[in-house]
């Protein structure tokens, strides 16, 4: 059992387009303005203040990092895309044991983390609660479906 987790490069957005889980390609499929999820990736790594890729045993688990408004934002918005790697338990174990150090190292810098998320998205809603999350029930409508605003301040 190996462990990969590196600075975010551009072939792993080219997987990642390839291998996204169906739930996160939903949420990148509605939040795009017809971008397709590799440029959506692209964009969202050019934007990024830190980025990583998570690999279990040479295989792709995730992609995830902390989009920056201005270089002087104190205020971020985490995101991650994960494969159906997650699924494993083994893997999912071994994810959950690294989420709080990696949740610090995106959070430095930044006094709030905030994003959306969508209401069909249970398993990354119980994850977020999990890490320290909160719900304020901000609810955002995007083509029909309903997201949730989620945040942590410092």
């Amino acid at each position: 059992m190996s462990v990969l987790i590196r600075d975010l490069q551009k072939e792993d957005l080219v997987l990642m387009a390839e291998m996204m889980r169906p739930m996160d390609r939903f949420e990148f499929d509605l939040m795009s303005n017809g971008q397709s999820v590799e440029e959506c990736l692209q964009h969202m790594l050019r934007r990024s203040r830190r980025a990583r890729a998570g690999y279990f045993d040479g295989k792709l688990v995730a992609v995830y990092g902390v989009l920056s408004p201005t270089m002087m934002s104190t205020g971020g918005n985490p995101w991650m895309a994960a494969t159906d790697m997650i699924d494993r338990s083994d893997v999912r174990r071994l994810f959950l044991q690294k989420t709080r150090s990696e949740l610090a190292w995106l959070s430095e810098g930044f006094s709030l983390l905030w994003n959306i998320v969508s209401v069909e998205n249970s398993i990354a809603i119980r994850w977020l609660k999990w890490v320290g999350f909160t719900f304020d029930g901000t609810e955002y409508d995007i083509r029909g479906h309903s997201f949730l605003k989620f945040q942590m301040e410092e």
